[in-house]
Parts: C-alpha cells; sequence; structure tokens
C-alpha cells in the first residue's frame, strides 16, 4: 500500500505537457493583412460584434479603414472608418488611430488620435448608431487643424449611466476641463481634475466602491499623489494611500477582481511599491500580486472568475508567462507557447477570450495579429505554493521505479 501511495504521489507532482499536442490558440477567420504590418491597437466585445481598431486598411483583402467588426462569420466594414494618415513633416507620418472604444446608450463610442469618422469632422472622439457615423451633439475638441494638440483620448469608462472620458486635454467644450470629462448624453461637466502637480494623461478610469478612479501617468508622487486617484460620491478627489511610486513609472490598466482594485502598469518594488508592474488595492491599502511581473502590463481583464495579465513580460509570480498569466487569487498560471512582440490589447467576445497585437503565436500554426483561446481550462505551469516545482514532460511519458513492481 505503501509503494501505491508513493506511485500516486509522484503522478500528481507532475505536470505532463507534452509540447502543445494540440492549438490551444485559434485564427479569427481567414488570414489578416494590416497595412505598414502595423497592428490593432484596440479590441472591444459586444453581445452582436468584436470590433477591431488599429492602423490598417485592409483585412482579408478588403477595404476597412482603420477599424472593423466580426460577426463570428466574416469582417465587415464599418462605412468610411477613421481618417487615413496624416503627414506632419516632409519625412515622417503619424498614423490616426483608435485608442479606447465602449458602448454608451446602445452606441459605440471610439476616442483616440484622429480628426474623422465617416468623413465627418470629430476630433478625438466619435459615434457609431450601428449603420453610420455620427459625431457626439457637443463636439469636446474644436482644434480642426492637422496640427492638433491635447486632444488625444486614451480611455472611457461607463459608470452611473455616465460616459467618462480620459486622456491628455485641458479643454473640453470650451471650458477649462483636465485629464478627465463627463457626457451625459446632453452636455459635457468637468469633475475638477486637481491641478498642481505634472500632468500628462490619464489612461484608465474604472468604479470600485461607490467611488471613481482615474489613472495615469500624473504626480509622480508629488504631494502624495502617485498615478492614480479617487472621486468620491460628494465630487471630490482623494489620494490613494501614496498611489504609484517613481516619477518614470505609469498605470496602463485596472480591473476589480474578487473585491480588490487591480491596477497593471510600469512600476517596481525598487521605488517603494509593494508590487512589481501589478498591485492590488482593498480600499484601505495596497498589496503585492504574488510577485507580480518583470515588465510592464498592458491589459487586466477578468474572464470565467480568474483575472488575466498581459502585455510584455517573461515571468508572472516565478512563473515563466510569455506575455500573459492567469490569477486565481492567489497563484499565478502560464498558457505555455510562444507570443511574440507583447500583447496590447485584449477583450471577451461570445464568452471566448480574444488578443491583439504585432504577434505572431508558434503552436501548430502560426496567427498573426488577433487570436482567440480555445483551450478552454488549460495551463501549462503554474506557481505551487508550497514549494513543489512542477516538471515539464515534453514527451507525454512516465516512467515507473522501480519496474517491475508489486504495486
Amino acid at each position: 500500500m505503501k509503494k501505491l501511495n508513493w506511485l500516486c504521489f509522484l503522478i500528481g507532482c507532475i505536470s505532463i505537457s507534452p509540447a502543445f499536442s494540440q492549438n490551444h490558440w485559434d485564427s479569427v477567420g481567414t488570414e489578416i493583412h494590416l497595412n505598414y504590418d502595423l497592428w490593432p491597437d484596440v479590441i472591444y466585445g459586444d453581445s452582436n460584434y468584436l470590433y477591431m481598431a488599429g492602423r490598417f486598411h485592409v483585412i482579408e483583402e478588403m477595404h476597412m479603414q482603420g477599424i472593423a467588426r466580426w460577426n463570428g462569420i466574416k469582417w465587415d466594414s464599418m462605412g468610411a472608418g477613421i481618417d487615413r494618415l496624416i503627414m506632419y513633416d516632409t519625412f515622417s507620418y503619424n498614423p490616426n488611430h483608435v485608442s479606447t472604444m465602449t458602448l454608451y446608450h446602445h452606441k459605440l463610442y471610439v476616442g483616440g488620435e484622429f480628426i474623422s469618422v465617416g468623413y465627418l469632422n470629430a476630433p478625438g472622439i466619435g459615434v457609431w448608431n450601428g449603420t453610420v457615423w455620427d459625431t457626439v451633439k457637443v463636439q469636446p475638441f474644436r482644434n480642426y487643424s492637422l496640427m492638433r494638440t491635447n486632444e488625444d483620448v486614451f480611455a472611457l469608462a461607463v459608470i452611473n449611466n455616465k460616459l467618462y472620458m480620459g486622456g491628455d486635454f485641458d479643454t473640453v467644450a470650451g471650458k477649462r476641463c483636465i485629464g478627465i470629462a463627463c457626457w451625459n448624453d446632453t452636455n459635457w461637466s468637468s469633475p475638477n481634475f486637481p491641478g498642481g502637480f505634472s500632468f500628462e494623461l490619464i489612461s484608465s478610469i474604472c468604479e470600485y466602491k461607490g467611488s471613481i478612479y482615474a489613472a495615469g501617468h500624473f504626480a509622480g508622487n508629488n504631494g502624495g499623489i502617485g498615478e492614480i486617484i479617487r472621486l468620491d460620491s460628494a465630487g471630490n478627489w482623494h489620494s490613494v494611500d501614496t498611489g504609484i511610486k517613481g516619477t518614470m513609472d505609469w498605470i496602463n490598466t485596472m480591473a476589480v477582481y474578487n473585491g480588490e482594485l487591480y491596477v497593471g502598469g510600469y512600476f517596481y518594488k525598487s521605488d517603494g511599491n509593494v508590487g512589481n508592474c501589478i498591485q492590488k488595492w482593498n480600499g484601505t491599502s495596497w498589496s503585492d500580486v504574488g510577485g507580480g511581473t518583470d515588465y510592464q502590463v498592458e491589459n487586466l481583464l477578468v474572464y470565467n472568475g480568474k483575472l488575466y495579465a498581459m502585455g510584455q513580460f517573461t515571468v508572472a509570480g516565478g512563473v515563466s508567462a510569455d506575455n500573459i498569466a492567469e490569477w486565481n487569487g492567489s497563484k499565478w498560471c502560464s498558457f505555455g507557447g510562444r507570443i511574440q512582440n507583447g500583447i496590447s490589447t485584449a477583450c471577451v467576445y461570445k464568452d471566448t477570450l480574444y488578443i491583439g497585437s504585432d504577434f505572431t503565436i508558434f503552436a501548430n500554426d502560426t496567427i498573426s495579429y488577433l487570436a482567440k483561446w480555445v483551450g478552454g481550462n488549460y495551463t501549462d505551469s503554474c506557481e505551487n505554493p508550497t514549494g513543489i516545482s512542477e516538471v515539464s514532460n515534453p514527451t507525454g511519458r512516465i516512467l515507473v521505479y522501480p519496474n517491475p513492481n508489486n504495486g
């Protein structure tokens, strides 16, 4: 009986990874060709479509200007799409693009760095009603020149039936408004983001425990406010402890998971933070997330009861993880395989996880720019809190010793 228990213990401790005997990622439609070898900047899913926006004009040999939608079977264009490349000087071009998308009152709002949508003047933000493009009734930005400044949108979020917009602007609808503005489908208003410190941009907006959190790159821990700040229900701004420390650090993304607010970006314990590129806030204090990652987190997304971190990293919590890792509240798990060049955007569409970026995924296939997860609950390896290391077994074989044995 002792020999049988010992054998079961050995088998239970081995994680068998037959070097991707099946492909856990799949392509979306046929091969996607994006012009200038540029990748999707943002993807977004609703109940009907997966939307993809970026610096491209061709998908499956069809013209689609900067934005397209996928219905699960085929790609379709969205009117005239986003405006074309704009020449900034004789020697360089700036590819205009969408940075963020969200549904608000049954319309798709897109924000980013552009001048027009569907050939309509719409600096920084536009609206797709399902059939045609439109402008916001009260346009937030008035600069129609090609050399535009301070009117880029990086975050859109619907909170309490209002649309919040974040970016690097300082004026909205002709009124002073720094970094964050609110749209109620009739008028713009300013939450009066506090000044008095260095400000570059707001890249993420999130609701947590009745407050609105705005994060990005500002303050640099000046005055105890570092890259994140909280707006309470009374309209007052508060620091989030000391925020993220380090003048060259920033936050890219936020997500609420298991009753806590997670933030991901570029920051390290060496600057005085509690985590490396990811940490969590419980409303009172910050704490580490299993050791974090070795380089920046660009996306946080909750899917099937797990938190997924994506970005440009090779390790999560001590586990080898190629730009994507799963956090279940206590340990990190990787997906195996190889994803080149990081993951810049992700979403859930029809209960499936999609990722997009300038990558090529190697498994049994080569997938470029956009992929969906078809691997179910598969994980390649996980952090083991007990200290027992998982063993990769490329051959898929288990050797029993002694052999023969009596059971």
